[in-house]
């Protein structure tokens, strides 16, 4: 028997906001990181109250996905550093970490963002 779930499409003008939160969220991860971060979450701070589900969904993603790849990347290359210091181990295991969850999160960040495009929520 299915279920009524909410409807989960987004508008014309709240698909512009998801795709601008998506676009910050891969800026963030590709370009700049902390300047796409701190859009991401001006941009939740501005609409999230006024949002629909399915915006709602794009919003708390790029931030908290923005804030999460940032203390994840980063504080995993810092524990990398303070265990291993400087030597060959360091970067290997610090590159190969960066690669695969770097391009994890770039992955995540194209289908949310092709979700966004076609007026879709997560």
């Amino acid at each position: 028997m299915p279920t009524s779930s909410p409807d989960l499409t987004l508008d014309d003008p709240e698909r512009r906001i998801a795709i601008q939160a998506e676009c910050a969220y891969l800026v963030n991860l590709l370009a700049l990181p902390l300047v796409g971060a701190l859009y991401c979450l001006f941009l939740s701070a501005r609409h999230l109250r006024s949002a629909s589900p399915a915006l709602r969904q794009h919003l708390l993603f790029t931030t908290w996905g923005s804030f999460l790849a940032l203390f994840l990347l980063g504080g995993m290359t810092g524990f990398y550093y303070l265990m291993l210091g400087t030597s060959p181990r360091f970067w290997f295991n610090t590159l190969i970490f960066l690669s695969i969850f770097h391009t994890s999160f770039v992955i995540v960040g194209l289908y949310t963002l092709a979700n966004s495009l076609s007026g879709k929520g997560l």
